[in-house]
C-alpha cells in the first residue's frame, strides 16, 4: 500500500522538463535589459532556426528579482506544461516610472539574434497592461522587425501608422477598472479613422476584469495564430483563424489537460559585459572630471529661470565676480543659450591662493518674495539699507530677483 502511495505521488508531481531550458541573462547587455531565455527541447535536437516570443510584463513584475517575470505570462505557461515551440524572451523593467524604452528592449533582441538560432522573419512580441502598452511602443518604433503581435489591455501612447504595418490583437476586458476598456476601444477608432484597420482584429470580453487576462498566456491557440505571421508573407496579411472568448478565460482550468514542469532558471556560460562596461564608463567620467578641472574655463549655459543669482551660488562665485567675467551688468537681462564664463584659470588660482578667510555662513538670510525691496527687508529685520548692500555686496539700485536670498544678519 505505501509502495503505491509513492508511486501515485510521484506522478502527481511536477516532472523534469527534458532538454528545455531556462537562462537568466542578467548584466549582460549594455543599454537593454535584464532578462530570461527559454529554449524548447527542439533548440538542441536540430539546427532549424526558431521562431521568437518576446514577452513584456506587467507593473507588478518590475524590480531586480529576475524572478518576478514568472509570476505570469508566456515563462509560466511553459511551466504549466503549455506547449510553444519557439524561443521565448522575457525582460524585466527595472523602474515601472520609466515603462518600456523600445530601444532598450531592441537591445536585447539584437543580442538574441546575434547569439542564438534565430528564425528574424518570424519574431513575435506580446505584453499585458504596461506590456500592452510597451507592445504598441515596441512595433510602433520597429514594424518591421516584427511578423505579428498581441495587445493585452494596453493603452497606445505612439503615433499608429506604423503600427498599421504589422498585423495586431487588441484584447481587452470589458469590466476591466484597472485599465479602463476606453484606452483600447479609443485605439481602434483612431485606427478606424485613419482606414488603416486591414491588419487589425480585436476581442472585446464579456465578464472579464484586468488580472484575468493573464489567463490568454495560457491558450496555445495565440501562439498558433501568432507563427500564422511571417514578414516574408506578401503584403503581411492577418489571420482571422483562431479566437479568444470570455468562456475560455472563465473554464481555463477546468479544461487544460496539460502537466506542470519543472524548468529551473540556470546561469549561462557568459561574460558579465554589463559591469565591465559600466566600469569603463566610469572611468571614462572620471577623466572627463580631470580634464574639466584642468581647462582654462568653465561655462555655463543659462536656462530657463536662471538668475544671476542663482547662477553664481551654483559655481561658488560672487555675481560682481560674475559680471566682471562676462563684461556685463547686474541688471543685464540673461539670454537662454547664452554661455556665461563662470571660472576661468586665473580666478582658480587666485581662489586657490588667496588667504581671505571663508564667508560666514552661520548668517541669517531672507528669501526675496514679489512686492519686497530692500527697505521693507531691512524694516522687518530691523537693519538698514546701506548694511543689507554690505552683507550682499550690491547696490541699493540693484533690481531684486524672486528667490534671490539675502543675508540679512
Amino acid at each position: 500500500m505505501k509502495r503505491i502511495l509513492i508511486i501515485t505521488m510521484l506522478l502527481a508531481a511536477s516532472f523534469v522538463a527534458k532538454g528545455q531550458k531556462l537562462y537568466d541573462y542578467s548584466d549582460v547587455v549594455s543599454n537593454g535589459y535584464d532578462f530570461l531565455v527559454y529554449l524548447p527541447e527542439s533548440y538542441e535536437n536540430s539546427q532549424e532556426e526558431l521562431p521568437v516570443i518576446l514577452y513584456l510584463h506587467g507593473k507588478s513584475c518590475t524590480g531586480t528579482d529576475i524572478n518576478m517575470v514568472t509570476k505570469y505570462g508566456t515563462i509560466t505557461a511553459l511551466r504549466k506544461g503549455v506547449d510553444v515551440n519557439a524561443i521565448v524572451i522575457a525582460p524585466q523593467v527595472e523602474i515601472y516610472k520609466n515603462g518600456w524604452e523600445p530601444k532598450k528592449v531592441m537591445a536585447v533582441m539584437d543580442y538574441v539574434t546575434s547569439n542564438f538560432r534565430v528564425d528574424e522573419n518570424r519574431m513575435y512580441v506580446v505584453g499585458m497592461s504596461m506590456g500592452g502598452s510597451g507592445t504598441y511602443k515596441v512595433i510602433g518604433a520597429y514594424p518591421d522587425k516584427f511578423a505579428a503581435a498581441i495587445t493585452m489591455c494596453g493603452t497606445c501612447w505612439v503615433d499608429i501608422k506604423p503600427i498599421a504595418k504589422v498585423p495586431l490583437w487588441v484584447i481587452h476586458g470589458v469590466d476591466d477598472t484597472a485599465t479602463p476598456f476606453s484606452r483600447s476601444t479609443d485605439f481602434v477608432k483612431k485606427m478606424e479613422a485613419a482606414n488603416t484597420t486591414s491588419r487589425l482584429r480585436y476581442s472585446w470580453l464579456e465578464g472579464c476584469g484586468h488580472s484575468i487576462l493573464a489567463r490568454v498566456y495560457m491558450l496555445e491557440k495565440v501562439y498558433e495564430w501568432l507563427f500564422k505571421h511571417s514578414l516574408t508573407d506578401e503584403g503581411r496579411p492577418m489571420s482571422k483563424e483562431y479566437d479568444v472568448t470570455s468562456d475560455d478565460l472563465h473554464n481555463l482550468y477546468k479544461n487544460l489537460k496539460t502537466k506542470p514542469k519543472q524548468i529551473p532558471i540556470e546561469q549561462p556560460n557568459v561574460e558579465k559585459k554589463v559591469n565591465q562596461e559600466k566600469k569603463v564608463d566610469s572611468e571614462k567620467k572620471s577623466e572627463a572630471t580631470k580634464q574639466q578641472k584642468a581647462s582654462e574655463n568653465v561655462y555655463h549655459v543659462i536656462a530657463e529661470g536662471d538668475t544671476m543669482y542663482k547662477i553664481a551660488g551654483k559655481y561658488g562665485i560672487k555675481v560682481s565676480e560674475l559680471c566682471r567675467l562676462n563684461n556685463m551688468q547686474e541688471t543685464d537681462i540673461l539670454q537662454i543659450g547664452r554661455k556665461l564664463l563662470v571660472k576661468s584659470k586665473s580666478t582658480s588660482t587666485k581662489q586657490q591662493t588667496s588667504t581671505k578667510p571663508k564667508q560666514n555662513t552661520t548668517g541669517q538670510y531672507h528669501t526675496i518674495e514679489e512686492g519686497d525691496t530692500l527697505y521693507k527687508i531691512a524694516g522687518k529685520y530691523n537693519t538698514k539699507v546701506s548694511e543689507l548692500c554690505r552683507l550682499n555686496n550690491i547696490q541699493e539700485t540693484t533690481i531684486l530677483q524672486i528667490g534671490m536670498k539675502l543675508r540679512v544678519k
